[in-house]
């Protein structure tokens, strides 16, 4: 769409005859989607390559099990949101769905283990998101991808995957209605876009990501327990007539918990997760750090005998997240 077809629009009485208001307001038109065409055109053309656009900071918060969290090597992740979807739709429900489904990969280690925590960490991404994969472990803890972008950072919306319930229980129509309330983004970082990487540096494609830092990490009984207090009190009637009103495995105290929570507003849901992942600070609803996990070969010193390997059993009363606020990021910005 150069000039000259330009002027030959302005010239032909067959589209826009000059005889009238209308007819003037039909070149506007006509113009305006020229315009259009040269904008789309030009922003097209002038896009950067994938792996040069800027690098953005993205805040990723990853629950597994201690031992599990040294790096983000083919992992899923999440924001704060789309964990807290994890435990409303994964986590709170996996007593009654294990019941039912208990070859489930929910009901695997990575949900159900005791010493599970939650990691925060500051990570660029580079060259935009792609597809999300969904990475989960082997009885081994090595983690296997599929379906994914293989080199780029993948990014999901909650609330998009999840079009209906995925069953007929009440925990799958739970597990939807919570993908609608809370919503969230799911990440996915491949081993082979990994800065750094053996397998990306043998492919010669640039790096995607790297983790900027570990902003902190805590027991995920410390954070679930917030939410999950802040909503019995909200409704501590329908608790209290439960035969172990403090039971949260129960199938009375779940169907409380879901009665009340779907009553509530996201903020109301986010405010005590996000308070106990990023503020250390006990007295006001936030968890206390735990230290980076080290293997116990590492520490040469005060080597940890092969049968006391193991993490550390929590206690009942220990806390999930805390830490400092971590610094505001960027947002993720979707690639074409």
């Amino acid at each position: 769409h150069g000039g000259a077809a330009t002027a030959s629009w302005l010239k032909a009485p067959s589209l826009c005859p000059m005889s009238s208001a209308f007819a003037r307001l039909c070149v506007a038109a006509l113009l305006l989607a020229c315009l259009r065409l040269h904008v789309a055109a030009g922003v097209q053309s002038a896009a950067p390559a994938w792996d040069e656009r800027p690098v953005q900071v993205v805040q990723m918060l990853g629950l597994r099990p201690y031992n599990l969290t040294a790096d983000l090597l083919d992992k899923d992740s999440a924001d704060i949101a789309g964990d807290l979807f994890f435990l409303l739709g994964d986590r709170i429900t996996n007593p009654l769905r294990c019941q039912q489904e208990p070859e489930s990969p929910l009901c695997g280690c990575e949900v159900t283990c005791e010493d599970n925590v939650y990691t925060l960490y500051e990570v660029e991404v580079r060259g935009g998101f792609g597809r999300y994969a969904m990475c989960n472990p082997d009885a081994n803890a090595t983690y296997d991808c599929e379906d994914g972008s293989e080199y780029r950072v993948g990014l999901a919306l909650v609330e998009d995957r999840y079009a209906e319930p995925e069953g007929p229980n009440n925990y799958d129509l739970w597990k939807f209605q919570a993908s609608k309330l809370v919503g969230g983004l799911w990440y996915s970082t491949p081993m082979k876009g990994h800065c750094g990487g053996a397998a990306r540096d043998a492919s010669g494609l640039p790096c995607t990501w790297q983790i900027r830092r570990e902003v902190r990490t805590v027991n995920a009984t410390c954070a679930n327990a917030a939410v999950e207090r802040m909503v019995q009190a909200a409704n501590a009637t329908c608790f209290d007539a439960c035969p172990q009103p403090y039971n949260t495995t129960s199938e009375c105290w779940i169907e409380c918990f879901f009665d009340t929570a779907l009553q509530m507003t996201k903020e109301e849901l986010m405010a005590p997760f996000t308070t106990a992942i990023t503020s250390d600070d006990v007295a006001h609803g936030g968890c206390p750090t735990r230290p980076p996990y080290v293997p116990p070969a590492a520490n040469a010193e005060d080597a940890i005998p092969d049968d006391d390997s193991a993490p550390r059993p929590l206690a009942p009363a220990e806390s999930k997240d805390g830490g400092d606020a971590p610094a505001a990021s960027t947002g993720p910005m979707l690639s074409s």
